[in-house]
């Protein structure tokens, strides 16, 4: 009698440590079906056991995206193998939330010819909880350096444009989702000020304007288009600050190089950049062995008017004979101030003839339209010659002066 007692406690405490036990059990058939499973897995989950056992396979009780590869792979690796061990999965509660959990399995024999899937169940919470942080770090870190060199890439650069069409590839290029656009700015979208950051869903604007007028925008679309983060303002206000820097270099050197080759008052070349593209044009020439014309334009009678109205009157005269020697001319010909009322014009790839009738056209036009006449002396360098811009404006000049002579003593 004693020993009935015995063996009915142990049963008791075994059924006790089973269903109370600190991680899940279920026994299935090796179709999945559902043969027992303890109350640890049930409180867990929220399943009745009544609506499981015997009426639900365990596959059915994942979450979807599991369900097809544990039934695809894990499955027939238990099978293969007669155990599996680590296996993480989502199983669904009954409330329709899921449960991170680790599953091993092992298949026994629990009678003759009827095996059995026995399957611990671990609660995976604080696993997938330090997994996601692991993961969110990982990712904040592949993002932080993603900016990093992203900013070294604009600095690069920005240190390396020679041109502003330079700076906006390069700046364009640099990385994934930045990019520059000039003469525009973030005063479109509200902004008006230097640096002024406005954030347009996934996508941040910066203003960049300089002390010489310049503006651009330059914009950041942060990667996979996610919500956009303080570092992401950090990156662009810095990047615009290195923008604007490149953009003042930028108006500085032009400016120089407009110092060094154009003309104060009426913007034309001068005879620094005359001589560059007189170089130009002659190699030019000699290749493709044609002619060079350059006319020599005199004003007539210029200081008398400015004796007459002032020196400020003189100057606008000038700017308008600027104005008119370019509009009677071909885009691609140069036209210089090369002295106080003295202009050339040189014309690649023009002959004698052409030449003499744009000399004729000068002198009509601005002999009507303007306070002041105008001599033209024309030289023409055949291809091959050696004449430089000197020699040639010398030959000019002495043309010039003979069409003087010659209206002097028609009068």
């Amino acid at each position: 009698m004693a020993r009935a007692d015995t063996g009915s406690e142990d049963a008791g405490l075994y059924e006790a440590l089973y269903h109370q036990a600190p991680c899940g059990y279920l026994s299935t058939a090796l179709d999945g079906t559902i043969l027992r499973v303890n109350d640890t897995f049930l409180g867990w989950t929220g399943h009745d056991r009544s609506s499981l056992v015997g009426r639900r396979r365990f596959a059915e009780l994942l979450a979807p995206g599991d369900r097809a590869f544990y039934e695809t792979h894990q499955l027939a690796q238990l099978e293969r193998a007669g155990e599996l061990g680590g296996v993480a999965l989502d199983v669904c509660r009954a409330d329709g939330s899921t449960f991170p959990v680790l599953l091993s399995s092992v298949i026994v024999d629990a009678a003759p010819d009827r095996p059995v899937i026995r399957t611990t169940v671990f609660d995976a919470t604080e696993r997938r909880s330090y997994e996601d942080g692991l993961r969110i770090a990982r990712e904040r870190a592949e993002a932080s350096e993603q900016r990093l060199r992203a900013l070294q890439r604009v600095t690069e650069a920005c240190a390396a444009a020679r041109s502003v069409q330079e700076l906006v590839d390069g700046v364009s290029e640099a990385a994934v989702g930045v990019s520059l656009r000039i003469g525009t700015g973030t005063g479109e979208r509200g902004g008006d000020g230097d640096g002024e950051v406005v954030v347009d869903g996934s996508t941040v604007h910066a203003a960049v304007r300089t002390e010489g007028g310049s503006t651009a925008e330059l914009v950041w679309r942060p990667a996979g288009g996610g919500a956009v983060e303080d570092d992401d303002l950090a990156l662009i206000r810095t990047a615009a600050v290195q923008v604007a820097q490149a953009l003042q270099r930028l108006e500085l050197h032009d400016a120089l190089e407009r110092r060094a080759h154009r003309d104060d008052l009426t913007g034309l070349a001068n005879r620094a950049l005359l001589r560059d593209r007189f170089e130009l044009a002659v190699a030019r020439a000699a290749r493709a062995g044609t002619s060079t014309a350059l006319l020599l334009v005199d004003l007539d009678d210029f200081k008398a008017v400015n004796d007459r109205y002032g020196h400020a009157h003189g100057d606008r005269t000038l700017v308008e004979v600027a104005r008119r020697l370019r509009a009677l001319v071909r885009p691609e010909d140069t036209v210089a101030r090369i002295g106080g009322d003295e202009f050339a014009v040189l014309c690649e790839g023009t002959g004698r003839e052409a030449a003499d009738l744009v000399a004729s056209r000068i002198a009509l036009d601005l002999g009507r339209g303007t306070e002041v006449g105008a001599s033209v002396g024309v030289a023409v360098l055949a291809p091959g010659a050696a004449d430089d811009l000197d020699a040639l404006l010398q030959r000019a000049d002495a043309a010039m002066y003979e069409r003087k002579r010659l209206r002097r003593l028609r009068r």
